[in-house]
């Protein structure tokens, strides 16, 4: 099965907050591996400034992430990317 990829939204806005925080809850709540789509810096910028402790691990392949997931949250990130190539990205590297 492939993990979620979720797209956290406006950086200024509060979706990475939600994805941040939904991390760190992940084991109470039985949440599933997922990978962000997005801006790998922002995220741990925003972890900074929210007091959380959230390793971030950049991916290359969904098949990399339910490991990491356990220890840090996996980002698939490239700059200037759309969220679309990102995805395009993440689903065909290493085929």
């Amino acid at each position: 099965m492939l993990p979620i990829a979720l797209t956290p939204g406006d950086p200024a806005g509060i979706g990475p907050d939600i994805t941040l925080l939904a991390w760190v809850d992940r084991a109470a709540t039985a949440l599933p591996a997922f990978v962000v789509v997005g801006d790998a810096e922002a995220l741990s910028s925003r972890t900074t400034e929210l007091g959380l402790t959230v390793p971030i691990r950049r991916v290359g392949h969904a098949s990399e992430v339910v490991s990491a997931f356990a220890d840090a949250l996996p980002v698939f990130s490239r700059r200037g990317a759309s969220a679309w190539e990102l995805w395009q990205g993440l689903m065909q590297h290493g085929q």
